[in-house]
């Protein structure tokens, strides 16, 4: 092999790292403290002058044009042993890139252009001519997956990246997604997990289970109008001309439609008339979904607030009572009201219903008769803060409407004779207006007026009046601190506010039976496709012996039930 042709050779190529410093190092004469001219010659040694070679006619630079000149010397040197290797011409991406615009290949890559001479044979082992091919056909990144895929083979050869490409687009082109077995896959049952340890005791929760008809649900549609109509009364104005199309049963907030049952197509379109000007709309109404139980949770509790308000339930506070069925202490001034505490949510037996026995303390005293009380006490010099103190923020009742509200303020300039604008825009006085709807009679003209101001939410859908109260028709709701104290009267209270389980029972299936027996309420659940079942839910538990505790000092402690862990110490 002619290395001198070589050393030659090496001397334009590289990338001028510090393989090139040390080449040009080594080819310099060694230095001494004398001139340049008088340093004598050493053999073995070349001067640059004498070393000094033009680059590689080829083109080529840096590590890969190294190796195609050391291959073809190479070839040039071995006998013809075996046929002539000949590369697989598959241009790379970054060949392509320099066939057009014509740059010098530099570095690595430059091997991938360069062939050994044509007709020259060279013996070369068929692992080598393996790595030569694919190396010329895009770099050594390219066998990577190649080898894996040999190794996961097992020896078996791996595809050219032509074929491999052509394999994977086929692949992607034959696999589809499994849909037969999809729809045929079937959920497991849920795991119980339940305890043998004990004596098993049914006991009854008090839950009743909520059925759901077949086909039926809560399906989510979204409400398009054609011209677009800004107004939400006119939009809900619109829906309800389709209730004959639709049904009575619905809930639409202005864009959203909920519905109990599917219609036909997944697009429907109505014909209706603006309710103002009598142009006609297009009402295009587009399916959306099929809400899970689990996800209609917020709906249900609304619709059953709109059952207990069908049965003439009275809302005080967060729960419903029942006016109609007072137990009356007419010893303290009080009387109390049942009523029941209600939520729906989703358990693993399905939709069921939470409720419980609950009661409202009202007092049998007006505000006006608590007014009185506070004239003979504290005089009429300190009855203004007095009763500031104790009837601003407090609940009040109105038995004219059965409903409640708070007490913000006192306007003590104001009475039963001051008028105010009704809604046709006449005015009138609150005597009159009393007589006029509710048939009452004002007796005490000279009260002053209670205020309640709207809330926040009344504000936000526009309700920004206050409202006046007439004192004389207003009752004082819960306890005060001084009733709590009296002994005589919790005691009495107990009697009605204490329940035993098996009243407690009694209860809750006389909360079902109304229901029931509701003609208006019984159709409005099943106008949704639900029902209540008549009893509670059983259940199994059981219970476990006495526990033993083991102490620090080995010893073993037992309580029974009636004790307290710590009493055994």
């Amino acid at each position: 092999m002619d290395y001198n042709g070589i050393e030659q050779q090496l001397a334009g190529c590289g990338r001028g790292g510090r393989g090139a410093a040390i080449l040009r190092a080594l080819q310099q004469p060694t230095r001494r403290p004398v001139s340049a001219s008088d340093a004598p010659e050493k053999p073995g040694i070349s001067t640059p002058a004498a070393t000094a070679a033009p680059p590689m006619s080829s083109g080529l630079m840096g590590r890969g044009g190294l190796l195609a000149s050391l291959a073809a010397s190479h070839a040039s040197s071995i006998s013809i042993q075996q046929p002539t290797f000949q590369p697989v011409a598959v241009a790379t991406p970054r060949q392509q890139q320099v066939a057009a615009t014509g740059a010098t290949p530099m570095g690595r890559g430059a091997l991938s252009q360069a062939a050994p001479p044509s007709g020259v044979g060279m013996q070369i082992s068929a692992g080598h001519q393996e790595a030569l091919q694919r190396l010329s056909s895009g770099g050594r990144g390219i066998m990577l997956p190649d080898m894996g895929r040999q190794s996961i083979s097992n020896g078996m050869a791996a595809p050219t990246p032509a074929s491999a490409s052509v394999q994977k687009d086929t692949i992607r082109t034959q696999v589809s997604p499994p849909v037969k077995e999809m729809q045929q896959l079937k959920l497991n049952e849920p795991v119980i997990m339940r305890g043998n340890a004990g004596v098993s005791v049914p006991v009854v929760a008090n839950y009743l289970r909520v059925g759901v008809q077949p086909n039926m649900g809560l399906f989510e549609y979204h409400v398009a109008f054609v011209p677009e109509a800004d107004s939400k009364n006119v939009r809900f104005k619109i829906m309800r001309s389709l209730q004959e199309s639709l049904g009575e049963a619905r809930t639409f907030d202005g864009s959203k439609l909920f519905l109990p049952h599917r219609l036909p197509q997944q697009f429907t379109t109505y014909q209706a008339l603006h309710p103002i000007t009598n142009e006609p709309v297009e009402v295009k109404i587009k399916f959306i979904t099929q809400r899970a139980p689990g996800e209609c949770i917020n709906f249900f509790n609304i619709l059953l607030r709109r059952l207990m308000r069908i049965m003439e339930m009275v809302s005080v506070g967060r729960h419903y009572y029942d006016p109609r069925n007072p137990a009356h202490i007419p010893q303290h001034k009080l009387e109390v009201w049942p009523g029941y505490i209600t939520a729906i949510n989703e358990f693993e037996g399905g939709l069921m219903l939470n409720t419980d026995v609950s009661h409202r303390v009202l007092r049998t005293q007006t505000v006006l008769e608590i007014l009185f009380d506070l004239i003979r006490r504290c005089g009429s010099e300190r009855l203004r803060d007095e009763a500031t103190k104790v009837i601003v923020g407090c609940v009040v009742l109105t038995r004219y409407n059965n409903r409640t509200y708070r007490v913000d303020e006192i306007d003590w300039g104001k009475n039963p004779l001051s008028t105010f604008v009704n809604h046709q825009g006449e005015a009138t006085s609150f005597r009159d207006y009393f007589k006029m709807h509710h048939d009452l009679s004002i007796q005490d003209l000279e009260q002053p007026l209670l205020l309640n101001r709207p809330k926040k939410r009344d504000i936000q859908e526009g309700g920004t009046e206050l409202i006046c109260l007439v004192p004389e028709l207003c009752y004082m709701t819960g306890l005060t601190d001084a009733m709590r104290q009296d002994f005589r009267i919790m005691k009495d209270l107990a009697l009605h506010t204490r329940v035993t389980p098996m009243q407690r029972r009694a209860s809750l299936r006389q909360f079902v039976k109304n229901v029931n027996e509701c003609t208006a309420a019984r159709e409005k659940l099943q106008q949704w496709g639900l029902h209540l079942e008549g009893d509670l839910v059983n259940v199994t538990t059981h219970t476990h012996t006495h526990a033993c505790t083991h102490a620090r000092t080995h010893a073993h402690i037992r309580y029974t039930r009636c004790e307290r862990w710590f009493d055994s110490f």
